[in-house]
C-alpha cells in the first residue's frame, strides 16, 4: 500500500501520541500547544487552532489549561482521549505499513515507512519523515535534524532526594578508566539510589540506557530494549535484525549491537539486578567482553554480593563496588522503620508495616500495584473502588512506593515481592481479574501487552477467556518473536495444575507452534500430537498438521511431509472462516515438498491450487513465491514460454508485497529464477541487490541464503574462485547464526567449488563438514547430495572403493527421504561406474 497524503489533523494526532503518557504532570511541554504543534508539524497556527478544534468536537482530544514550561502564564494544552489513543495508534500502523520512494544519489527503493530511518542510517521522527514526501517519494541527501544522545530510561525510577553515599567511589572508579563496574549488594542496599544518582549527573553529557532485568524477562526482552534506545539515536541495524528474525541467535544479537554502538558517540548502559535473571549474565559477559576495549561506552551492572563469577569478571575487565551497611543490617529497613516511626529495623519490619500501618484501602491499592508487572498509570490504580487520587499521593510519600521517570507508580521490588507472597488466593485471582480487564480495555495493544493480558489470565481459573485470546493473540505474539514469553506464559500454568495440557487442544496447539519457531523439534511434535488427539476442530488440525509437515521437511523427511500436509487439506476443506488462506498455503507447502520429491505434475497442479487460494485472499508475499516455483516447473518440464508468463505474473505480486522484509526475499527469489533459466547475468545483478540491500539493512540471514544462490549461480557459470568466495562468507554468516542447515550447505558448496578448482584436500575438508552437521540434524535429502558430492571428488582421486561406499551411502539417504527424482538420477549414474555395486 502506498502511502497516501496525511492530513494535518491525521498529523496532529499523531503528534500528540507522544504526550499521552504525561499527562496529569505539574508542568508540561510545549509541544502539547498549539504553538508546538505547529512548530513540530510545521504548519501555520491558524491551521493548527481550526484542527485541534474539529478534533476537540469528535471527542479524540481533551482540552486542559496547564502550566507550560518556560512560560509564566498558564495555556491551553490538549492530549489526547482513549477514542483519540486508539484512533492514533491505528493510524500510526497503517502509515507505518505504507510504502513510500527513496531517491539517494540516483538510487531508488521502495521501502516500508518504518524502514526509511534504517535504510538512510537517521533518526527522523514520524512527523519529519511525513513532511519530507511529496507524493509519495522521499528525495535527496538529508540528514536527521534530531541530535545524537537520546536516553532510554525503561521503568527507571526518579532519582531520590536522598543522593548515594557511594556515588564519589563510583565515579572515582568510572574517571580511573574502568568502564565496566559491577556494583553488589543485597536487596534494599541502595543500588537503585546510586545507578539513579549517577543518571542524574550525566543525563545530559551522554546517550543512557537504563535496563532493570526481571524474573519474566526472555534474552529477547533484552535485545528489544536495547533496540529501541539505538533506534533512538539512529542506529538501526539491531532493530532490523530483530523485525527480520523471529529466534534470534546471542552470537548475531552481539554482533549486530556492536556494529551499531561502533557508530554512537558515547554511551552509558545500566542494567539493574542481574542475579534476577541469572540467565542474563551470560549474553552481557559475552556482550560487553566483546567491545569492552572502547573508551566510548561505559556498563554499570548490578546484584546481590556474588552474582558474578571471577571467571566472568575477568572476561569483562570488570571493576566491583560492594555496598555495605555500617549501621543497620539493611538501609531499605531502617528507612521504613524511621518513617512509620517503629523500632525494629529487620526484615520483619515490612511484615509489621503492611499488617499494621497501612489502611485497607491503602494495602489494596499497593497490593494491585503489586500484582502488575510493569508501573501503571496512576489513574489506573485510581478506578478500583474506594481509591481516590488523594490515598495514592499520601502512599507515594511512603518509603513503599516511589515514581519512575514517566511518573508511574514503582513499587519497592523487596516490598513487591513481599507483599505479593502474603497476598491470599482469593485476593491475589481477584487482583489478576482486574488487571486483565486493565489490558483487555488497551486500545490496540503492543505484543508485549497482549503478553501481560495472558499472564493476568493466567492468574485466573477462567479456561474460556484464557482459550478465546490465546486464539486471538498467540500467532501474532510467535510471530512477533516472543515465543518464549507464550512458552513462559503456558508452562506457568501447567506448573499450578490450572490447566490440564494433556486434553486440551488450544494450549496445546500454540505451545506447539511457539516450540517449533524456537527449534524444539521434539517438543513440537509432542505437543502437536496431543492437539491432535483431543480435537475434532478443523483449524487446529490444519494448523497441526501443516507444523508437523514442516518439521518433517526441515528433517528432510519430504514424503513423510507431504502425508502430513495431504491430512492437512482433508480438514481445511471444511474450515469456514479464512479458509482460502489456509487452503492457498497448504497447497503451497504440498507443492513446495512435492518439487522437492520429484513428483513435478502433482507439484504443478497444487501450486495452481494455491495461487487460486491466494489470489482471493491477495497474500503477495506467499503468491509471490507460488508464482515463482510454478515458473521453476514449467521451465523444467521444457516449458519456457509458460515459465515466463509465471515469472511476471511473480513480478507483478512482488511489486504488491508490503513488508521490505519479504521484498528483499522476492528480490533474492527473481535471482534464483534467472539462474533456473540460465539468464545468469541477470541473476547474478539481482542477486548483489538483494545481498547490497541486506547489507544496508541488516538482514544478515536472507543475505546469506542469497549468498548461497550467487554461489551456485557462479558453479553454472565455471567462475569457481568467485564461488569459493561468497561461500566462504555464507559459512562466516551461517555459523554466526548457529543455522546448522544452512552452513552444512554452505561447506558443500564450497567442496563442491574446490573440487573444480582441483583443491582436492580442501573440498573433502568441507565435503565432510557438511556430512558431519547433516547427520547430526537428521536432515537426509541433502545428506545425499553431499555424499553424491563426495563420490565425485572419490571419482577425481580414483578411489573405487570410496566411489562405491558414498553412492550407497546417497542411496540410502535418499530412499529415507523419498526424493524418487534423485534416486532415479543416481541409478543411472551408478550403471555408467565400472564397479560392482
Amino acid at each position: 500500500m502506498t502511502l497516501r497524503n496525511v492530513t494535518t489533523k491525521e498529523k496532529v494526532l499523531i503528534h500528540l501520541l507522544d504526550y499521552y503518557p504525561i499527562r496529569g504532570k505539574y508542568q508540561q511541554p510545549i509541544g502539547i500547544t498549539q504553538e508546538g504543534m505547529a512548530e513540530s508539524i510545521g504548519s501555520k497556527q491558524n491551521t493548527i487552532s481550526y484542527s485541534v478544534r474539529n478534533l476537540v468536537k469528535e471527542g479524540l482530544l481533551n482540552e486542559e489549561t496547564s502550566r507550560i514550561k518556560g512560560k509564566t502564564q498558564r495555556r491551553k494544552g490538549y492530549f489526547l482521549s482513549d477514542r483519540g489513543v486508539e484512533k492514533a495508534r491505528k493510524l500510526l500502523k497503517d502509515i507505518y505499513q505504507s510504502s513510500v520512494k527513496v531517491v539517494m544519489n540516483g538510487n531508488e527503493k521502495t521501502i516500508l515507512v518504518k524502514e526509511v530511518n534504517k535504510y538512510l542510517n537517521t533518526n527522523f521522527t514520524i512527523i519529519e519523515i511525513l513532511n519530507k514526501i511529496e507524493d509519495g517519494v522521499l528525495k535527496g541527501k538529508v540528514k536527521s535534524s534530531k541530535a545524537e544522545g537520546t536516553n532510554y530510561l525503561h521503568d527507571m525510577p526518579e532519582p531520590s532526594a536522598k543522593r548515594s553515599s557511594f556515588l564519589d567511589q563510583l565515579k572515582e572508579l568510572i574517571n580511573k578508566g574502568n568502564n565496566t563496574i559491577l556494583v553488589e549488594g543485597d536487596p534494599g542496599s541502595g543500588k537503585t539510589t546510586l545507578f539513579t544518582s549517577y543518571a542524574e549527573d550525566i543525563l545530559d553529557e551522554t546517550a543512557l540506557f537504563y535496563f532493570k532485568i526481571e524474573a519474566w524477562h526472555t534474552e529477547r526482552h533484552l535485545w528489544e530494549h536495547l533496540a529501541n534506545f539505538l533506534s533512538g539515536n539512529g542506529k538501526h541495524k539491531l532493530t532490523s535484525y530483530l523485525e527480520a528474525n523471529k529466534e534470534i541467535t546471542r552470537e548475531e544479537a552481539i554482533s549486530t549491537v556492536k556494529m551499531d554502538l561502533e557508530m554512537l558517540t558515547d554511551a552509558v548502559l545500566m542494567f539493574e539486578d542481574i542475579d534476577e535473571k541469572p540467565y542474563f549474565i551470560n549474553p552481557l559477559c559475552d556482550f560487553i567482553s566483546e567491545i569492552k576495549d572502547t573508551d566510548r561506552v561505559n556498563f554499570l551492572l548490578s546484584g546481590s554480593s556474588g552474582f558474578c563469577t571471577v571467571k566472568k569478571r575477568k572476561k569483562m575487565g570488570a571493576r566491583v563496588l560492594r555496598l555495605g551497611y555500617e549501621n543497620c543490617d539493611n538501609p531499605m529497613f531502617e528507612i521504613v522503620a524511621q518513617y512509620f516511626g517503629l523500632k525494629e529495623s529487620c526484615e520483619a519490619i515490612l511484615d509489621i508495616v503492611l499488617e499494621n500501618n497501612l489502611t485497607p484501602e491503602e494495602h489494596l491499592a499497593l497490593s494491585y500495584m503489586s500484582i502488575h508487572r510493569y508501573p501503571i498509570e496512576k489513574k489506573e490504580v485510581c478506578r478500583l473502588e474506594a481509591i481516590n487520587m488523594n490515598l495514592l499521593i499520601n502512599l507515594l510519600k511512603t518509603p513503599l512506593i516511589s515514581l519512575t521517570i514517566d511518573e508511574k507508580p514503582l513499587v519497592h521490588p523487596f516490598v513487591r515481592k513481599r507483599l505479593v507472597g502474603r497476598l491470599p488466593q482469593e485476593t491475589r485471582v481477584a487482583l489478576h481479574e482486574v488487571a486483565a480487564r486493565y489490558y483487555e480495555d488497551i486500545p490496540a495493544r503492543t505484543t508485549l501487552e497482549d503478553i501481560e493480558l495472558l499472564h493476568h489470565l493466567s492468574g485466573l481459573k477462567d479456561k474460556e477467556s484464557l482459550n478465546f485470546y490465546l486464539n486471538q493473540l498467540a500467532d501474532n505474539i510467535i510471530l512477533s518473536g516472543h515465543s518464549r514469553s507464550l512458552i513462559n506464559v503456558m508452562e506457568d500454568l501447567v506448573k499450578r495444575k490450572w490447566l490440564n495440557m494433556d486434553e486440551d487442544p488450544a494450549p496445546n496447539l500454540w505451545l506447539a507452534e511457539a516450540y517449533r519457531t524456537i527449534g524444539e523439534d521434539t517438543l513440537a511434535l509432542q505437543r502437536y500430537n496431543i492437539a491432535l488427539d483431543h480435537t475434532e476442530h478443523a483449524g487446529v488440525i490444519t494448523r497441526a498438521r501443516n507444523g508437523l509437515g514442516k518439521i518433517k521437511e526441515k528433517k528432510g523427511m519430504y514424503s513423510n511431509a507431504i502425508k502430513e500436509y495431504e491430512k492437512a487439506l482433508e480438514s481445511v476443506k471444511t474450515i469456514e472462516e479464512h479458509s482460502e488462506i489456509f487452503m492457498g498455503k497448504t497447497y503451497y507447502l504440498l507443492a513446495r515438498a512435492q518439487d522437492k520429491t520429484g513428483e513435478r505434475r502433482s507439484s504443478k497442479r497444487n501450486i495452481l491450487k494455491a495461487i487460486d487460494s491466494l489470489k482471493v485472499e491477495k497474500e503477495h508475499s506467499m503468491l509471490t513465491s507460488s508464482y515463482f516455483l510454478l515458473a521453476k516447473l514449467e521451465r523444467e518440464a521444457g516449458n519456457t514460454d509458460e515459465a515466463l508468463t509465471a515469472f511476471k505474473k511473480g513480478m507483478e505480486s512482488w511489486h504488491d508485497i508490503e513488508e521490505t522484509y519479504n521484498r528483499v526475499g522476492g528480490l533474492h527469489e527473481i535471482g534464483a529464477f534467472y539462474k533456473v533459466i540460465r539468464d545468469l547475468s541477470n541473476a547474478e545483478d539481482f542477486l548483489k541487490e538483494t545481498i547490497e540491500t541486506c547489507e544496508q539493512l541488516g538482514y544478515r540471514k536472507l543475505k546469506g541464503s542469497a549468498l548461497l544462490t550467487l554461489t551456485e549461480n557462479y558453479l553454472e557459470k565455471g567462475e569457481y574462485d568467485k564461488a569459493v568466495e561468497t561461500a566462504k562468507e555464507a559459512v562466516l554468516i551461517f555459523s554466526m547464526l548457529d543455522a546448522e542447515e544452512e552452513r552444512a550447505y554452505s561447506h558443500a558448496l564450497l567442496g563442491q567449488a574446490y573440487t573444480k578448482l582441483d583443491k582436492i584436500d580442501e573440498a573433502e575438508d568441507n565435503l565432510t563438514k557438511a556430512i558431519s552437521i547433516y547427520q547430526k540434524i537428521g536432515s537426509s535429502y541433502p545428506l545425499g547430495l553431499s555424499y553424491f558430492s563426495m563420490a565425485k571428488l572419490q571419482e577425481k582421486k580414483g578411489n573405487k572403493e570410496g566411489i562405491a561406499n558414498n553412492f550407497r551411502k546417497s542411496l540410502l539417504s535418499f530412499s529415507s527421504s523419498g526424493a524418487k527424482r534423485m534416486i532415479e538420477q543416481l541409478q543411472r549414474e551408478m550403471k555408467t561406474i565400472p564397479l560392482s555395486m
